[in-house]
This record gives C-alpha cells, structure tokens and sequence, in this order.
C-alpha cells in the first residue's frame, strides 16, 4: 500500500539516486549507492516503474518556488519504465553527468546552514485506470498484503535491505484474508523493483510526507514527500521476524 512503499521508495530510490552519494561525496556519513554514472541508461527497474522527481507539486514537503542555487524548481525523470536517466543534481554537480543544468536540488535547512544537494519530492508514477487493488489481489496465489510502515534496515550502498510494516493480511487464491503479523520482507533493491509487474491506476495514489531526513555533517534535516498507488512484487523472499 502506499502509506508502506512511500519508505521504500525513499530509502531505496531516492538515496541512492542523489549524485553526491553516487560520486562517494556522502560516504563518511550516509553511504555511498549501487547506482554510478555508468548507469544511465541502464535497467535497473520493470517496465511498470516510472519514478519522478518533484519540486512543484502543491501540498508536498519538499516543493519550493527556486532551490537555494537559484535554479526554478521542475519536474524530472529518475527511472523511465525502468531505465534509469538522471540522477538528483545542483549546479556544481550537473556537468559531472553530462547535464547543461541542474535538477535544482539544492537546499539547506536554515540560513546559517550551507546548501547541498537535498532529495526532491519522488514519486512512483500511477498504472494504468483499469488497474485496481482488488485486480492486483487477484493475481496473486500466496502473498501478503502490506499497509503502513515498520522497521526497515538498508545498507550503505542502498543495495540489501529489509522492511517490516505497521499492518498485514494474507492473500490466498486471489481474496484478502484475515490479519497475520510478525511479517518482513527481504531484498536487494534493483531484483526487488525489476519484480514489480502491476501498480494500480491513478484513483488509487496517494502522497505521504517525512520531516526527518538527515544528511551531512554537521547533519542537517529535510521534508519531502513521496507518493505511490498499491503496487504489486512477485517472488519476494518473506519471512517471520520473531
């Protein structure tokens, strides 16, 4: 469900798609990423995976008028049906990878702080109109349905992760069943979102926002928010955490 995968997509797309982290400028503190520049243009994603990056969405955490470069806030392509195109950038980074501009990723978290390179609003784009939740349930034999976060671990190349969630229900022969708890979910992060094979159409999106964002040193904090529709994986390794 959204109000789960909007953690995934941050802890799992949006880090490790910001070019500082990538070039090994963040390793000291938050990791450095699978994806290089030698990525681009290379699946790392299904065909159902079109990822955004968003400063100018009304209502989200991370939307301003201009970054703290002075570049208009935009849209961007991360992921396009898969295949990866840009990473997050500011003016110092964007000839790095080619680009004649930046992405206007910069940001600091107060006057006194120094403007470095901030994740915008990501966003999962929606599947296609006729595709529902319950058509979703329905192509599934043995699964599990995942509602609100949890506890997660991610390494710091943003490659192997686990994530647990607040609420779930078993899926058998296509119909939500009943409650079951003590559920997790493993992966590595390019299988997991190449699984992906469906996500429900735009009636069904919904955006949620983070206020705790921690990046550099000294550590400063930023908002954003992320948004998704249900979206279905196949073969995920899930297991009993206790």
């Amino acid at each position: 469900m959204p109000n789960h995968l909007m953690l995934t997509i941050h802890e799992s797309v949006a880090h490790p798609t910001e070019l500082d982290r990538a070039l090994g400028y963040e390793a000291n503190y938050a990791g450095t990423s699978y994806i290089t520049p030698a990525t681009i243009g290379k699946r790392i994603a299904s065909e159902h995976c079109t990822f955004v990056g968003d400063r100018t969405s009304p209502r989200a955490l991370g939307t301003v008028g201009y970054d703290d470069e002075g570049v208009k806030a935009s849209t961007f392509t991360i992921i396009d049906k898969g295949i990866f195109r840009n990473f997050q950038t500011t003016r110092e980074q964007a000839h790095l990878v080619g680009d004649k501009e930046s992405h206007g990723c910069s940001q600091a978290d107060s006057w006194a702080t120094v403007p470095f390179q901030r994740m915008p609003n990501v966003y999962l784009k929606a599947g296609s109109s006729d595709t529902t939740l319950e058509s979703l349930i329905a192509g599934i034999d043995d699964g599990v349905l995942i509602d609100g976060r949890g506890s997660y671990s991610i390494d710091q190349q943003r490659y192997n992760f686990q994530f647990g969630g607040d609420a779930f229900w078993e899926i058998k022969g296509g119909k939500k069943l009943g409650m079951i708890s003590k559920v997790a979910y493993q992966g590595r992060t390019p299988d997991f979102w190449q699984s992906c094979d469906g996500t429900a159409g735009p009636s069904y999106w919904r955006q949620y926002g983070t206020t705790g964002d921690a990046k550099g040193e000294p550590t400063q904090i930023n908002s954003i928010s992320h948004g998704c529709s249900p979206t279905r994986f196949r073969q995920i390794n899930v297991l009993v955490t206790d």
